[in-house]
């Protein structure tokens, strides 16, 4: 009785719900929201390179010692070491960016503040 009864709710509520297209759309997302989505991707991609590396290239124990030393050339190996440097160095790029943008937003920002203080005395 109760399991038509849940497919029944679980059909309604699927149909029910709809995302909004500028949700699901990036290009009417505000600056931030788009840096942080392509920050965390970034995150989250690193993150799982790393776990595949690790349980794939080095993992733990004495028989991973000697996994490690016949897979570590590898092709998939280095692959994995390579989308880990990239992604490092793409991340280093975000954040530089970003102290950029900030020190020239506060730059435009006292430009502005000394230009109306200049105009009060004329």
């Amino acid at each position: 009785m109760l399991r038509p009864l849940f497919l029944s709710l679980l059909v309604m509520g699927v149909s029910s719900y709809s995302i909004k297209d500028e949700i699901v759309n990036p290009s009417n997302w505000s600056p931030s929201a788009k840096w942080l989505g392509f920050t965390g991707s970034l995150v989250g991609g690193y993150w799982c390179v790393t776990q595949l590396h690790a349980y794939y290239c080095a993992p733990s124990g004495f028989y991973g010692m000697i996994q490690t030393a016949l897979l570590m050339s590898s092709p998939v190996c280095r692959t994995f070491v390579s989308v880990l440097s990239n992604i490092d160095s793409i991340y280093g790029a975000v954040w530089g960016g970003l102290f950029l943008s900030s020190m020239s937003f506060l730059s435009d920002i006292s430009k502005k503040f000394s230009k109306n203080t200049q105009k009060g005395y004329d």
